[in-house]
């Protein structure tokens, strides 16, 4: 059950706790949402799956990248933000790539896949610089174990 922390729901769309109180309460009442103790909870993931479905692929992919940026900026835990960027494939931009390289060694340790994939998006862009692109990103995924390893031979 993918758990949205409320904390979370107000940096990422901008709006105070008290403005959101009336859509959060509508969704706990319609039961798309539960609360799970600390957090919220969608009542099934194929609600949450056809509401990302109605959002247009560029624009869910862009709401993830910005969402990764805002959880990213508050302190949130890397694999959230790994999470969000791995989401709908956003584009990789500057941002993504520094964050990366600043924080792919403890994704590889805690989502090897999520960053495997991270990594094989980033690397198939132009953007990473010949000593991001071997040693910083590459060389250093190989002991992760072979489910985050990446092609070091491009």
């Amino acid at each position: 059950m993918l758990s949205l922390a409320v904390s979370e729901v107000v940096a990422v769309t901008g709006r105070s706790a008290l403005d959101l109180v009336g859509a959060l309460e509508a969704a706990l009442t319609a039961s798309v949402l539960v609360d799970s103790g600390t957090d919220l909870a969608f009542r099934h993931p194929f609600l949450r799956e056809a509401l990302a479905e109605s959002i247009p692929p560029a624009l869910r992919a862009g709401l993830h990248r910005h969402a990764a940026e805002v959880l990213a900026a508050g302190g949130s835990p890397l694999t959230r933000v790994a999470e969000q960027l791995n989401a709908s494939a956003p584009a990789v931009d500057t941002w993504v790539l520094s964050w990366l390289v600043e924080h792919h060694a403890e994704v590889v340790r805690r989502a090897p896949q999520i960053a495997g994939d991270l990594i094989r998006r980033t690397l198939a862009t132009d953007l990473p610089s010949a000593a991001q692109r071997r040693p910083t990103v590459t060389e250093q995924v190989r002991p992760a174990g072979s489910s985050a390893r990446v092609a070091s031979e491009r």
